[in-house]
């Protein structure tokens, strides 16, 4: 069961479920997200305009302010940037926007336990139409069932479906494969997805039982997208997590299979993308070159986004288009909302090396909704998964819990 029974749909208020389904649609909207290149700017300005509005209010009126005391620094890089003229007021807002939105969500999530619950199972029910139309795609091309129109979006080439989405053709052994990215731009942004909500389940799925299956699908289909970042990342974390019979295994044993593992993948994907990956080493170099012929004002403040080059790594992104000051801001909002699950912090800064996410509100509601998750004590568990009214001011104690059954305390 999810953390958030159907129930709490129901029990949310009008507003509150409004919002919700505001934001999922904000974050449909944005990159990587392929909707925004058939939507005008103005309906995306609209969505986001309205999103901070109604945070706003429902901030005021339940005074929803435990992550407001952020907004001060980020107001004030901005501001000196605006003030220095480092980059455009549009892209200056823009930016901006996506920070208050996250510190205002995290605020009503937080303290809002109901909106909270059916936020998550709104974002579960997404997850699970995303891992099946990418599981179905996979095999629909390989069985020949269902054809696959080559479509030219931007700068990408495609097959498309028009229910499963799209795949990007690749060869892996000679053989005629494809690579899953469905309604994103690239299998990256779809296999960082389904990587966060497995490292995230815990925290928004109570039932072991469910919480396997959400994520077993998502682990299937994050490899139907063929990400580097999520094979590499995954191979170490099986590694390290997985036991036999309760009994983790051998040290020597782990290395031998991790070096063979290394090897395949060097063959299995780095081969297949080595152009990719050329670039992306090639980027790091233009990045310190930048840096290198910087003044004190654009090191600390940036250039101005995609002013100087264009890099897919989301640290080097932010370094040189918002300078310093904010990479190390981020750095730390990335290891306050994500600390409290160590390998979801080691997921979040290691894909960023590869990917650029921080500013796209998908990444920004997936860290807003386990981080408030990580806050909620298990009576409010207990009581999402009932549906009984909650109480004010009542958490367990350390070493105690809820018994489903009677919804008495017992020790764990």
């Amino acid at each position: 069961m999810d953390k958030m029974s159907p129930v709490g749909w129901t029990s949310v208020s009008g507003l509150m479920l409004f919002l919700i389904l505001l934001l999922h649609t904000y974050a449909l909207n944005y990159p990587p997200f392929i909707l925004h290149n058939f939507l005008p700017d103005v309906v995306r300005i609209a969505n986001e305009g309205l999103v901070i509005i109604l945070l706003s209010v429902i901030c005021l009126r339940y005074r929803y302010f435990s992550e407001a005391v952020w907004i001060v620094p980020v107001s004030a890089l901005f501001g000196f940037s605006l003030i220095l003229g480092l980059d455009t007021v549009i892209k200056l807002v823009s930016s901006y926007n996506k920070l208050i939105v996250l510190f205002l969500l995290i605020g009503v999530l937080a303290s809002n336990r109901r909106a909270l619950g059916a936020c998550i199972t709104t974002w579960i029910r997404l997850s699970y139409l995303l891992c099946i139309m990418a599981i179905l795609a996979i095999v629909a091309y390989k069985s020949g069932i269902l054809s696959f129109s080559p479509t030219v979006m931007g700068r990408y080439y495609y097959l498309h479906h028009d229910i499963l989405g799209n795949l990007i053709p690749r060869y892996l052994f000679d053989i005629p494969f494809a690579r899953v990215v469905g309604y994103m731009t690239e299998g990256q942004y779809l296999g960082f997805v389904m990587g966060f909500n497995i490292l995230a389940s815990r925290s928004w799925i109570d039932d072991p039982r469910s919480r396997n299956r959400f994520v077993w699908l998502n682990l299937i289909a994050g490899l139907t997208t063929l990400s580097t970042t999520f094979y590499a990342f995954f191979a170490i974390y099986l590694l390290a997590t997985f036991s036999v019979g309760g009994k983790k295994p051998d040290v020597p044993f782990r290395l031998v299979i991790l070096f063979t593992l290394g090897v395949f993948l060097v063959y299995f994907l780095v081969d297949h993308m080595a152009y990719s990956h050329a670039e992306r080493i090639r980027s790091v170099f233009l990045v310190l070159d930048v840096l290198r012929q910087s003044d004190w004002i654009t090191l600390l403040f940036g250039h101005g986004v995609r002013a100087v080059l264009t890099t897919e790594s989301g640290w080097l992104s932010i370094l040189v288009d918002r300078g310093v000051l904010m990479m190390v801001f981020m750095l730390f909002l990335m290891i306050r909302y994500t600390r409290h699950n160590r390998w979801l912090l080691f997921y979040v800064l290691v894909t960023q090396l590869a990917n650029t996410q921080f500013w796209y509100p998908v990444f920004i509601l997936l860290v807003a909704m386990t981080y408030a998750a990580s806050r909620t004590s298990r009576f409010d568990r207990f009581v999402w998964q009932t549906g009984e009214p909650v109480g004010t001011g009542v958490t367990c104690a350390e070493g105690s819990s809820i018994s489903k059954k009677s919804g008495e305390l017992q020790p764990i």
